[in-house]
């Protein structure tokens, strides 16, 4: 084996065979879940590239290893570790989680033949590439192109380049890429190379232009007249076996139509197969993409296309002439009495219709040889996941030949820049650009922010993927990040709240919330979150006054203060009673010390002295009814003489009103149900509002860290005019503020109108409860309502008892508008998710650890006993338990904070100080033991 490239300068390679490569990465679309509009949009992408190819050219899709460490480098980047203890435990969780998954990534490839621009140049070329052999068979280095060759050839790359015009999906291959190609192909199956992280080294360091030897040391570069670089034969240090070698065969073994490829690796064995078949006709979208059945297996499967291109002439006439040789038979069947066979008719209509697309544009005959690659480390394996793919395609009216003696010559083929063998112009498929474009040769499942807490896995194909969440992305990049869930009762939407609540705070950000069970749900949250908390009780004997008067000033003092008591008094600010009340509240805060119980006063005051007029009975009809309001115990938080809150600099404040029951939003749509609300109800409905006014306030005060307010249930909000106006406001200025507005309902409809949806760019949907809310969720996403999305919706998380494996299913939609599926993925944090549980099932842990009482210190969270024994290998494997399904290992916990999983040393597992270049000066201690928090506060 030889490595075919020369030279690599760039995403150009000078190959063997005296040509020169132009290597391109492809940015692949999120396919699996877009709308319809968008699948045609990315087959006409797809069609417009490849109709500008010329000469050869090769597609490439490789799977490669996702290196843990790297993907918890990505959770701690920008993250200052020494001021955020909590996070570091995470990412040693999340470490602890991965490295002992299985995890693929998928990266695409365009490689062209760059033609040579004289005949004199293409002779030079051929020449330099012969006594490059002759060279290398002696062990010198490779005589390298001239500085004018490689001047011309990137302007020529540059060119066609621009020919492309998508520069959305192309980007120019870094030399590492490029040499990563090659180093792979060998490793395959016993020592699979990542593209990024520390695994990624080859050990073979240039001193010159890579002194850390950090880096594929393949790039070269001018010196003079010349390229110069490193020698490339380190990149393919294996010798092949076609068939294996003799020794290594497992006894009673059949036909090998496997390659053994020997390296200091050990043995690895791939077999290749050639898609030889394909239906006389398909379907686009949802019916042709074939390229996508390497992700419907659980083993990481490459894939290649090798294309010839045909100019548009030179096919029109092939196609005429292959026409003439099917219409001549049909003179052969005259006195057939069943007729012309199908098949010859179901030709000569192809060539009709290809001869028709020819003849209606000026794109190319595409000459494709398309191959499917796997590996194993053991020929057996090898050979049940070919013929697992093999299964795949038979399906589909596919068929995927393995062409026995030809799996060295197909394994060569994968590498670019190679020569064109035989057994594959033997399975060449004749495509026009837009039947090749409908294989979805650039269609992915990317999802997710580049950093960011690990949220899940991605469920979008066979193997696994990490999907990072990063809520303080959006207004980072002068977006909204804004969150939208909707879910059914039990189906996670509070979950995923806690869950992302929980990774802002360990961030160094900031989270708001209203509590409104009894039980106080987000009170036991706030026991383990990281940071300092401060618990708000609001009950009738609260020792703090919640008064909108003294807690806001200027103008949002008068507009939160006469939204409060609109609502509270069931009148509309647009009303007379609501102009009056106005009023009253201005003269309320013009005074030195302006308090809510006071507009009673200044409302009294004016029904006497404008009396028997319209404005004097109005005032006196809203004192009437603020005299109701104020003999409701509740009232006293707002009306009473305790001193008012002062809003909390903490790192999580959560805003406690046990039993607080606003009105069903029916009612509050519902003008006649309206009218017959109780007093009690109105107070309820005002509180909400009132709180969701003091949490905006708290989140969007410090610009200088991320903040979240978070609004489960959000129904209750959203009914009113008021809260819906408050909710708009938050979600436009959010961005501005460094913050975010979090949203939760059981439907999309209580997450207020269209044009407030419109504004949250995040959105995810768990189980819905019924078709209806299907369809709207379904809308939500950006997904098409069709019969199947819906059914899909409807199944997805179901009962844990029965289906443990399945708890966190969810669609999302990430913050660059990428639909995904994927499953919620908790952190290994032993104690933690106790507190996020709002399942009954936990009501005998709380009853044995209560909630404190008002005014109370917070006491530590106490360990939720779980079940012993070892964890599972990873993802694929869960837990019994629905409330944590993806399982724990045994760890003390320390009393109040979350538990890091057993971590290095003796214990024998990876932690983040082991691989992350963390600052000398600081190192965790003990990563079982991470630095206490500053204690929680409670008002």
């Amino acid at each position: 084996m030889s490595c075919p490239a020369r030279h690599i300068a760039g995403n150009l390679v000078w190959t063997d065979r005296g040509g020169v490569l132009a290597v391109w990465r492809i940015h692949p679309a999120t396919y699996p879940h877009a709308s319809r509009a968008d699948k045609l949009k990315l087959h006409h992408e797809t069609r417009a590239v490849l109709a500008q190819l010329r000469g050869e050219a090769m597609l490439l899709s490789l799977t490669v290893p996702i290196d843990p460490v790297a993907t918890v480098g990505r959770m701690v980047a920008d993250i200052d570790l020494e001021a955020h203890p909590d996070w570091v435990v995470a990412a040693d969780a999340a470490l602890d989680l991965l490295v002992d998954c299985d995890l693929y990534d998928r990266v695409r490839f365009l490689a062209v033949d760059l033609p040579a621009p004289t005949l004199r140049a293409g002779a030079a070329s051929a020449l330099g590439a012969a006594s490059s052999r002759v060279t290398a068979s002696f062990g010198l280095p490779a005589t390298g192109p001239s500085a004018v060759e490689v001047r011309r050839r990137r302007q020529q790359e540059a060119d066609y380049f621009t020919r492309f015009g998508a520069p959305a999906r192309l980007r120019r291959a870094s030399a590492t890429e490029v040499a990563w190609i090659y180093a792979r192909a060998w490793r395959r199956g016993v020592g699979d190379l990542p593209l990024d992280g520390p695994q990624a080294d080859l050990a073979h360091g240039d001193p010159v232009h890579d002194p850390h030897r950090q880096r594929f040391a393949a790039e070269a570069h001018l010196h003079g007249p010349r390229l110069r670089g490193p020698a490339l034969s380190t990149l393919d240090e294996a010798v092949t076996f076609e068939g294996g070698q003799r020794e290594s065969r497992p006894r009673g073994a059949g036909v090998r139509r496997y390659v053994q490829i020997t390296s200091g690796f050990g043995a690895s064995y791939q077999a290749a197969g050639v898609l030889a078949d394909l239906p006389e006709s398909f379907t686009f979208p949802d019916g042709a993409e074939w390229f996508a059945a390497a992700d419907a297996v659980a083993d990481p499967v490459d894939w290649y296309a090798r294309l010839r291109v045909i100019p548009n002439e030179d096919a029109k006439r092939g196609a005429r002439r292959k026409l003439r040789q099917l219409v001549s038979q049909q003179s052969e069947w005259a006195g057939e009495t069943a007729g012309l066979p199908s098949s010859l008719g179901n030709a000569i209509d192809a060539l009709d219709d290809e001869q028709a697309e020819l003849d209606a544009s000026s794109d190319p005959l595409l000459a494709a040889s398309m191959v499917f690659s796997v590996a194993a480390p053991d020929p057996r394996d090898a050979d049940r996941q070919i013929s697992g793919l093999q299964a795949v395609f038979a399906g589909g009216e596919y068929r995927l030949a393995r062409p026995i003696g030809d799996q060295e010559a197909l394994y060569e083929a994968g590498k670019p820049g190679s020569g064109l063998p035989r057994v594959c112009r033997d399975f060449e498929q004749m495509l026009t650009p837009r039947q090749l474009a409908a294989g979805n040769p650039f269609a992915g499942a990317e999802l997710g922010d580049p950093t960011g807490v690990l949220f899940g896995i991605s469920l979008d194909g066979g193997t696994a993927r990490p999907v990072l969440l990063d809520p303080a992305r959006g207004p980072a990049t002068d977006r909204s990040g804004s969150i939208a869930i909707t879910a059914a009762l039990g189906a996670g939407k509070s979950f995923s709240l806690k869950y992302l609540a929980w990774a802002t705070l360990a961030r160094g950000g900031r989270f708001t919330t209203l509590d409104r069970t009894e039980h106080g749900e987000w009170v036991q949250f706030a026991q383990a979150a990281p940071g300092a908390t401060e618990i708000v009780t609001l009950t009738a004997d609260a020792n703090v006054s919640v008064d909108p008067l003294q807690i806001f000033a200027g103008d949002d003092a008068l507009q939160f203060g006469t939204g409060f008591l609109c609502l509270l008094l069931g009148i509309g600010i647009q009303d007379v009673e609501g102009d009056v009340l106005s009023a009253a509240v201005k003269t309320v805060l013009a005074e030195r010390n302006p308090r809510a119980a006071r507009v009673l006063t200044v409302l009294e005051e004016r029904a006497v002295a404008e009396r028997g007029r319209r404005l004097g009975d109005a005032a006196e009809l809203v004192a009437g009814r603020l005299r109701g309001r104020l003999s409701e115990r509740l009232a006293r938080v707002i009306f009473g003489d305790e001193p008012p809150l002062r809003l909390s600099r903490a790192d999580s404040v959560i805003l406690w009103t046990p039993g607080l029951k606003p009105p069903p939003r029916e009612v509050l749509l519902s003008p006649e149900l309206s009218r017959r609300l109780l007093g009690e109800q109105l107070l309820a409905q005002a509180m909400v509002y009132l709180s969701a006014a003091i949490m905006r306030k708290i989140a969007f005060t410090d610009r200088s860290r991320f903040g979240a307010m978070c609004l489960d249930e959000v129904s209750f909000l959203t009914a009113s005019v008021e809260g819906a106006q408050l909710l708009e406001e938050g979600l436009r200025e959010s961005r501005r503020a460094n913050a975010a507005v979090w949203v939760a309902a059981q439907d999309v409809a209580s997450l207020g109108e269209p044009r407030l949806r419109a504004l949250i760019p995040i959105r995810l949907a768990g189980r819905q409860g019924s078709r209806y809310a299907a369809e709207q969720a379904l809308e939500l996403l950006g997904m098409d309502v069709d019969e199947e999305h819906i059914t899909a919706l409807q199944e997805i998380n179901p009962d844990p008892a029965r289906q443990p494996e399945r708890v966190g299913e969810m669609y999302l939609r990430d913050l660059d508008g990428r639909v995904g599926f994927i499953q919620v993925l908790p952190p290994r944090l032993p104690g933690l998710l106790a507190s996020w549980d709002s399942n009954p099932r936990a009501a005998t842990a709380t009853e044995r650890h209560p909630v404190p009482a008002a005014n109370q210190p917070t006491p530590p969270a106490p360990d939720r006993p779980r079940p012993r024994g070892p964890g599972p290998a990873g993802p694929p494997t869960r837990d019994a338990d629905p409330e944590f399904p993806w399982s724990e290992r045994e760890s003390p916990a320390v009393e109040g904070a979350p538990s890091a999983p057993p971590t290095g040393g003796a214990h024998g597992r990876a932690t983040l100080a082991d691989h992350l270049p963390l600052a000398p000066a600081w190192r965790p201690t003990s990563p079982r033991h991470p630095p206490a928090r500053p204690g929680t506060g409670h008002r």
